[in-house]
């Protein structure tokens, strides 16, 4: 059965507008977050990868996904079902670094980020992805 992503999906680079990599610099989110670019958190035990938006503000004072009133919701929901979202999943965002003022990001911030995401989902190579929220959607299919 031939898989949602191609082989190629994963080289592609973010580009802007003037033709060039999207880059964590050319971004600027960086610049006001507590936790800049945060990082993949979990053990991946069932080797489950779970796409959220961005971290919120709480998220990104502890340096750590899920921690605000969703991540809660839905560590209880998962947890119902079994899963432990810190030891069997790895979590990424599709924007790594909080936006003040729950802002939606911009098409270039979502550039940016396109390729760490693209290279974190080829490290992890998970077997099942649930992207958690618009903006991770729109990032990872919102083309297909």
């Amino acid at each position: 059965m031939k898989g949602f992503f191609g082989k190629n999906d994963f080289l592609l680079q973010g580009i802007t507008k003037k033709g060039k990599p999207a880059s964590c610099v050319s971004c600027g989110l960086g610049k006001t977050a507590k936790t800049k670019n945060m990082e993949p958190y979990g053990q991946f035990k069932k080797e489950i990868m779970l796409v959220g938006d961005i971290p919120c503000d709480y998220s990104d004072e502890k340096g750590k996904p899920w921690q605000g009133t969703d991540g809660r919701f839905l560590q209880n929901t998962l947890y119902k079902m079994g899963i432990d979202i810190f030891k069997d999943c790895v979590t990424i965002n599709a924007i790594n670094c909080a936006k003040p003022y729950d802002e939606a990001p911009t098409d270039h911030e979502m550039s940016c980020c396109l390729t760490k995401v693209r290279e974190k989902i080829a490290k992890y190579n998970p077997k099942v992805i649930f992207l958690l929220g618009d903006i991770a959607v729109k990032q990872l299919i919102g083309d297909r």
